[in-house]
């Protein structure tokens, strides 16, 4: 135990999520920079038989927005260091109870309490009854979504591949000026033929699988690991 405190030890997992707040920031200014690249890149075209507007590429291709690799490394990298974070908790929390250093401990993100209840004397082993209580409230089967976010996207990067990260274009319009708009088209409305000026603004959505914004999901979860941990600091020595 010699140069090992339990508060060394909690003040590691601050210092992951602070790590991950500096990826988070880094891939919010790389999104920024997507968006950027293909808001005018892309444009909107009004079809004259369905009075839709579709999204067309000036390169006369359909569109395509593609996103640098360096986004998807930046999600594992973030989820890590908060997986981490949770795990170096856990081990605090032995420590704290045993006064001594555990091997093999983790925080458990299941999805069922048969399998949470399954890792009391192994990944928990240590861990003093109210605190075990206190983490079986952020597991999935509680309703902790970031909880399973965190786990899903860190799983998957570590063992299979980058996580899947997409794009879309959604367009936004109104026959009142509108914030951000990015074209001014003259089009029918309604059933009459009559034309008027439709504002159109046409943004960049980065997500996670199909529908996730990226920079959204990714707040939630450091939001929830960082409450997480506030929420245990209380009970280490200050």
């Amino acid at each position: 135990m010699k140069g090992i405190t339990a508060r060394h030890c909690l003040h590691s997992s601050f210092l992951r999520v602070h790590r991950a707040e500096e990826h988070l920031a880094d891939l919010r200014q790389r999104i920024a920079a997507v968006a950027q690249e293909y808001q005018y890149a892309l444009f909107p075209d009004h079809h004259p038989d369905t009075g839709d507007f579709v999204i067309r590429s000036r390169m006369g291709k359909p569109p395509v927005i593609r996103i640098p690799g360096e986004i998807a490394v930046l999600v594992g990298e973030f989820s890590y260091n908060l997986r981490c974070a949770l795990d170096y908790l856990v081990y605090a929390l032995a420590v704290l109870n045993t006064n001594r250093q555990p091997t093999g401990t983790q925080f458990p993100i299941e999805s069922s309490k048969e399998s949470f209840n399954s890792r009391r004397n192994t990944y928990l082993k240590g861990v003093s009854c109210a605190h075990v209580a206190m983490i079986e409230r952020c597991q999935p089967y509680s309703g902790c979504l970031w909880a399973a976010n965190l786990r899903d996207y860190n799983d998957f990067d570590k063992h299979n591949r980058f996580v899947n990260v997409r794009a879309r274009a959604p367009i936004t319009r109104s026959t009142d000026p509108i914030p951000g708009a990015t074209h001014i088209i003259s089009a029918p409305i309604s059933s009459s033929r009559r034309e008027t000026n439709v504002y159109v603004a046409v943004s960049i959505d980065i997500l996670l699988g199909k529908k996730s914004p990226i920079a959204e999901t990714l707040e939630e979860i450091k939001t929830g690991v960082a409450q997480t941990l506030a929420d245990f600091d209380p009970d280490f020595p200050q």
